[in-house]
């Protein structure tokens, strides 16, 4: 998927350094400036909440839109696929075995920091994460990235749920989770998707400039790593999962899986997990 420029072909432009912030929580989600106050910089808008997948009678199926891959992708009532996996919000290791037996465990499976839509859900992901921990469920979320990158983007964007690295998709491919080939239909849900983020960031966006706009607000510095990431990630989409305290499977989402292409970049909601979590009889 397209998510690192604007329109197919382009070239990946570098962005302006990170500036440093401080490290913590973020209140009310607001991303630091890209440049310094003092060089004509000024805080961006608050973190839009991420676009939510709603059904669409042009949604289709998820069998017709993905190709083929490795393993079918873990079903409910199925053993999670034990994982380890370099923890990006501290020096250390996280595994699955961390969590069997002692709490269920809500594991969201994301692309890498080139995607605009996943490095901001990583950081809106700990809202999340604070109401599952309420109710005795842990979070992790594993990036398709470096654990040095995770590790410098969380100094910028902290977030309050565990974070992983896995820029090889190890754990993606033991889950199964599947790519959707590459056609101008999925490029355009994917560039329609930048376009809707960007206006309710309040960008003002010229055709095929949403990604680099949203970029440039983040301050966001693409790296030779990213572009790595992207050619061997293209297609790849999100899933999450929830693991019982006995290492089963109890619930799962796909990204695309219910509602096609109008799922693109979407993630499901906070009332969806909490449901579901809400659900699980361990």
């Amino acid at each position: 998927m397209r998510e690192l420029g604007s329109g197919v072909g382009s070239k990946l432009a570098a962005g302006e350094k990170m500036n440093e912030a401080k490290q913590g929580s973020i209140p009310a989600l607001i991303l630091p400036p890209a440049l310094p106050p003092d060089q004509g910089g000024s805080l961006p808008p608050p973190l839009a909440e991420e676009p939510r997948a709603t059904t669409s009678k042009c949604g289709r199926l998820h069998h017709e839109m993905t190709r083929e891959i490795e393993r079918p992708t873990v079903r409910p009532g199925e053993p999670a696929p034990d994982f380890t996996v370099a923890a990006a919000t501290r020096d250390d290791r996280f595994s699955l075995g961390d969590f069997r037996g002692k709490s269920p465990l809500f594991l969201a499976l994301l692309r890498g920091l080139y995607c605009p839509f996943c490095r901001r859900h990583v950081v809106l992901l700990g809202k999340t994460a604070e109401k599952l921990e309420r109710i005795g469920v842990q979070t992790l979320a594993v990036v398709g990235s470096s654990a040095e990158s995770v590790r410098l983007y969380l100094r910028y964007r902290p977030t309050r749920c565990l974070v992983g690295a896995d820029p090889e998709l190890a754990i993606h491919g033991a889950y199964g989770v599947p790519r959707a080939p590459m056609s101008p239909e999925l490029l355009g849900a994917v560039e329609s998707s930048a376009v809707d983020l960007a206006r309710e960031l309040r960008l003002t966006v010229a055709a095929g400039d949403a990604h680099e706009a949203i970029r440039r607000l983040d301050g966001y510095q693409v790296t030779d790593n990213d572009r790595a990431d992207f050619q061997r990630q293209e297609g790849l989409l999100t899933a999450q999962f929830l693991v019982g305290r006995d290492g089963i499977v109890r619930w799962a989402n796909v990204e695309c899986a219910r509602d096609g292409l109008a799922g693109i970049t979407k993630f499901p909601t906070d009332e969806e997990i909490l449901a579901a979590a809400s659900a699980l009889s361990d």
